[in-house]
């Protein structure tokens, strides 16, 4: 039996032990009860004891006033609305449903309509269909739509004048990967699913028609530009002459702006181009006044900022600019012309990744610091953009909620979040630190959790908990004990537990620190790993630089992985889960874009980690759910078989019917396990 069997076979007999003596309340060795199901300071345990940590308010369409849930620390659920000149009152649930009575505008049906005359449908015969539902008449306006081609008539715009655009996507000859999936049926099932991965020349590609349906007509708009290229639609509200949409380059360094008329005729506006590429995470377009007003988002200059564009395309204005970042558009006022939106690094000497609200007028004159506070701010605005709900925190201080008018005026105090329980339970916040970068200049941004024992006279193994981007930090700014990582739980096995970013992750900062990592997708973050944690213990006289170790899940497992084998002598154990350690066998958005492609060809190549296996020393855990259509376990299989080639030891634990986030029982089976194995091998 070939020794990847061997271990399978293992693993379930493993499995079912484990579930035997868990039904029998058996604790086995070096467990408690507590272990054994949920640890202490996993989240479910310290759910009840915090209240809400945040209102999400729900707007009146059209005056002054919002409803808002609340909950107590282990308590009920209050509803409560708020009102310009009354202040907070409680109501029922059904009290606050009235207060957004007619909230949402008239939906009408599948494929209808705006004015109820029309309907839009694929009949039994797989026919495109148009019906007049006063006259009761049908037209055909295609025959026989493909399965594999079909009309999205969910997303149809109707135009003025009878008029309606309407997509179709064609997925005809798109790559399929396959997935057995055995936990859940009395037999194997064999299921497949649509799976580009970079240098795919057959993708999926959108198709736009246009149709008359006073004439009965439907043809076709030629959208075609770039081979292999990418549609975004692009919300308009208000405009009803056209639709707008992006198309994007398949090198994702040319970006475009087009609208379809009611005439059917393509009008390029905006082209955005960028090297090495276009951000695809902070990148935005937001289209006012009917159309005449563009805000497109761009890195140009080195900064994420706002530009100002008529309706034709034409750049009228930047409306941000600095070494600083301007993020999405929280909300427009047209009357008063006026842009909402979240910023970042404005502030001298606050942490660049607070967000801090501002406001602007079109032409960028007047820009206004709404949220003074030194803290995270989660921000609601109202529709008529009079009223803001701001939620703010920082990692130790809990959420207040306030409510400001469109100058940053407080007008009342809402509500803040009760944690005294969760203090009385014994919980404590993590520390804030800054380090440099592998550079010796770049500043980076990190938390700290200790035991909650933690004695300063003691040396205690680190575990580094990473995920390398690019497009974000898993660095977070405010107050929650919901992690997800489950960094506060690992600290109290009696490790020293971090996280910090590193170049070529968050794109809240500089293009030059997002794109660090552009073409190197495998070994961009690991040198900044290495030098952060060493910097920590040179700072730090309680961390032991002799016992280091290394966590993560996803895009962090596949830098764990590869960091134990670049670094071997340095990480001693490493946890990776569900990790994409083969790039080239991953989405093709994601390759494509953080790593690059050739425009020739469609040439795609890529560091892999399974190359690094015959360099691992240390003690190395995998685990991977078997049903995983985000990254497939073939990404496992590939490292498994390369350290099998190597003849290297590790851990492998496959988790029967999970994808990519793992349900509650297989999560917390899967955290005690690697908890126990960072305690064996590094303590």
């Amino acid at each position: 039996m070939h020794r990847l069997q061997i271990l399978s076979v293992l693993f379930f007999i493993q499995t079912a032990l484990a579930a035997q003596t868990a039904a029998s309340g058996i604790v086995l060795s070096g467990e408690t009860k507590d272990t054994a199901n949920v640890e202490r300071y996993d989240d479910p345990k310290l759910e009840p004891l915090v209240s809400s940590l945040e209102t999400v308010p729900w707007f009146h369409k059209s005056k002054d006033r919002f409803w808002y849930t609340w909950h107590k620390a282990g308590g009920d659920t209050e509803y409560y609305a708020w009102e310009k000149g009354k202040g907070k009152w409680k109501v029922t649930r059904h009290g606050a449903d009235s207060l957004v009575a007619n909230r949402w505008p008239k939906i009408n049906p599948y494929g209808t309509s705006n004015d109820s005359v029309w309907r839009l449908s694929v009949d039994s015969s797989k026919n495109l269909a148009l019906e007049n539902l006063k006259t009761k008449t049908t037209a055909t306006l295609c025959r026989g739509v493909e399965q594999d081609f079909p009309f999205e008539i969910t997303d149809v715009k109707w135009l003025r004048g009878d008029k309606f655009i309407l997509p179709r996507v064609d997925h005809r000859g798109v790559r399929k990967f396959g997935m057995m999936w055995c936990g859940a049926y009395n037999t194997p099932m064999a299921s497949s699913y649509e799976y580009e991965i970079p240098g795919d020349t057959v993708v999926k590609t959108t198709h736009y028609y246009i149709g008359d349906c006073e004439r009965g007509t439907l043809r076709e708009v030629d959208v075609r530009k770039w081979k292999c290229q990418e549609i975004v639609a692009q919300k308009a509200e208000g405009v009803d002459d056209r639709i707008y949409f992006w198309r994007k380059k398949k090198t994702r360094d040319v970006s475009q702006l087009c609208s379809i008329d009611s005439e059917g005729n393509l009008n390029e506006l905006i082209t955005e181009s960028a090297k090495p590429r276009v951000n695809p995470d902070m990148f935005e377009c937001k289209i006012a006044n009917k159309g005449n007003d563009i805000f497109v988002w761009s890195d140009r200059t080195g900064w994420g900022h706002i530009y100002h564009y008529d309706g034709h395309g034409r750049l009228l204005n930047p409306v941000t600019s600095g070494n600083w970042t301007a993020g999405r558009i929280c909300a427009i006022d047209e009357k008063a012309k006026l842009l909402f939106f979240y910023g970042y690094g404005h502030e001298a000497r606050r942490n660049p990744y607070y967000q801090h609200l501002y406001r602007v007028g079109f032409n960028g004159k007047g820009l206004k610091l709404l949220t003074p506070e030194n803290a995270e701010h989660k921000l609601f605005v109202s529709p008529n953009c009079k009223i803001i709900v701001d939620n703010y925190s920082t990692v130790s201080e809990a959420p207040t909620i306030v409510v400001r008018d469109a100058n940053g005026k407080k007008l009342d105090m809402l509500e803040k979040s009760d944690v005294s329980k969760l203090y009385a339970y014994g919980w404590k916040a993590p520390e804030q630190f800054k380090i440099k970068a592998a550079d010796g200049k770049t500043d980076l941004y990190g938390l700290m959790w200790k035991p909650y024992d933690f004695d300063p006279s003691k040396k205690y193994p680190i575990i580094s908990q990473v995920y390398p981007g690019p497009f974000t930090e898993t660095v977070w700014n405010d107050f929650t004990v919901f992690d997800k990582y489950h960094n506060a739980a690992l600290a109290q096995r009696g490790f020293i537990v971090v996280v910090f970013g590193h170049r070529g992750s968050s794109p809240l900062r500089s293009k030059a620190y997002n794109t660090f990592g552009y073409g190197n997708l495998r070994d961009y973050p690991l040198a900044d790993d290495k030098a952060g944690i060493e910097q920590i213990a040179a700072k730090y006289s309680f961390v032991d630089i002799s016992r280091v170790g290394i966590v993560g899940h996803s895009g962090g497992a596949m830098m764990a992985a590869a960091a134990i084998m670049t670094y071997p002598d340095f990480y001693k154990a490493a946890v990776a889960s569900s990790g994409n350690y083969d790039n080239t066998v991953y989405n093709r958005m994601w390759g494509e874009t953080y790593q690059g492609i050739a425009d020739d060809n469609a040439r795609f190549s890529v560091k892999t980690v399974q190359e690094l296996a015959p360099r691992l020393k240390g003690h190395l855990m995998l685990a991977t759910g078997d049903v995983d259509q985000n990254v497939h376990p073939i990404h496992t299989q590939r490292l498994v078989e390369a350290l099998i080639n190597a003849n290297k030891d590790f851990d492998l634990l496959v988790l029967p019917g999970q994808q990519h986030h793992y349900d509650f029982t297989h999560q917390m089976y899967f955290e005690r396990r690697k908890r126990d194995f960072f305690e064996r091998w590094l303590k």
